[in-house]
């Protein structure tokens, strides 16, 4: 069973496995009582790496309103948004100039290990039309049931990958991808 977060920001386990997104309420759980930072998760044998959480914006070729629709992306994926997101839910931005607005925030000391994770070990999410149904119907209840340790990671994850490949699979040919 993984550490809580809770155990550690009480000093009772040496480490847990968090998004990158906690790190301010780390900082601010444990104040001045022991020194913590972060660091990536390693790669797994066949050198995949985790995958990052965030926001994507995307146009729906079909839309009415095409050049709305790209103001709006332009307006949310821009510095004044961006700079929002951060400060707002400390969300990691995806403009590199705001990466260090973010470290004062969180008072992370190991940038390299959170700069590295984000550049070279996230693994891209695929955007298909069954996104919601796999991310919502298959993910989120198997990792429910294991944050929740009502179930094994390994029996949380067990039926997933042949859930999602299928949904991919039936995207494929319908979406000819």
């Amino acid at each position: 069973m993984l550490p809580s977060p809770a155990q550690f920001t009480g000093g009772n386990v040496a480490y847990t496995l968090d998004g990158i997104v906690a790190a301010r309420g780390y900082s601010n759980g444990i104040g001045d009582k022991f020194n913590w930072d972060v660091l990536p998760l390693p790669r797994g044998p066949k050198g995949r790496g985790s995958t990052l959480s965030g926001d994507g914006w995307w146009i729906k070729k079909d839309t009415k309103v095409p050049q709305v629709a790209w103001e709006f992306v332009k307006t949310m994926v821009g510095e004044e948004s961006q700079r929002l997101q951060l400060t707002a839910a400390l969300a990691f931005p995806s403009l590199k100039k705001l990466i260090p607005e973010f470290f004062k925030l969180t008072n992370v000391k190991n940038q390299d290990a959170v700069v590295m994770t984000m550049e070279q070990m996230a693994v891209p999410f695929p955007v298909t039309p069954s996104l919601g149904k796999w991310t919502g119907e298959i993910l989120a209840p198997a990792f429910a049931d294991m944050w929740n340790n009502k179930k094994t990671p390994k029996d949380a994850m067990s039926s997933i990958a042949p859930q999602v490949n299928a949904l991919l699979e039936a995207d494929a040919k319908v979406s000819k991808l």
